[in-house]
């Protein structure tokens, strides 16, 4: 993780290794949900990832405590993220937990460093901007949620 922070790019990590269990647990990191085609039809797709809430939460746990050791987020950042999710996840179901899945994925995978980016015009711009160039996520965390574009 310290290796993933100290380059200029996304600080995202696979949860099927980065999780609790590590290795062991990639293999399990899948799951079947019912997907809505481009045709209006459903199919089963076999998706990967935490299953549910409370497996993203067991690996969300040990990502966000090894950006807090690394000084990299502030804890209350990180945890205002996961509330967002749990929310997320409490208002649209289980059913559409495979949703609110690849949205967090997208979003810490893709969508991520073009926060950065934006965080970073903006403070060039505008001094009153929130966001320290040697801790770039925790401002991008804090973005995230607010993101209504994305979300």
């Amino acid at each position: 993780m310290h290796q993933i922070l100290g380059f200029p790019s996304v600080a995202y990590v696979d949860f099927g290794l980065f999780g609790k269990h590590g290795r062991r647990l990639l293999a399990q990191l899948a799951f079947f949900a019912f997907v809505l085609m481009p045709d209006g039809m459903w199919t089963r797709r076999q998706l990967h990832g935490p299953e549910n809430y409370n497996a993203w939460w067991g690996c969300w746990r040990v990502y966000s405590t090894a950006l807090v050791l690394l000084k990299a987020c502030d804890r209350e950042v990180l945890d205002a993220y996961a509330e967002f999710i749990r929310a997320l996840n409490e208002d649209y179901g289980e059913r559409c937990w495979y949703l609110v899945l690849q949205g967090d994925v997208r979003m810490r995978s893709e969508r991520f460093e073009r926060l950065r980016c934006n965080l970073e015009i903006e403070k060039s711009t505008n001094p009153l901007v929130e966001f320290d160039e040697l801790r770039p996520w925790n401002a991008v965390y804090s973005r995230a949620v607010v993101d209504h574009d994305f979300w």
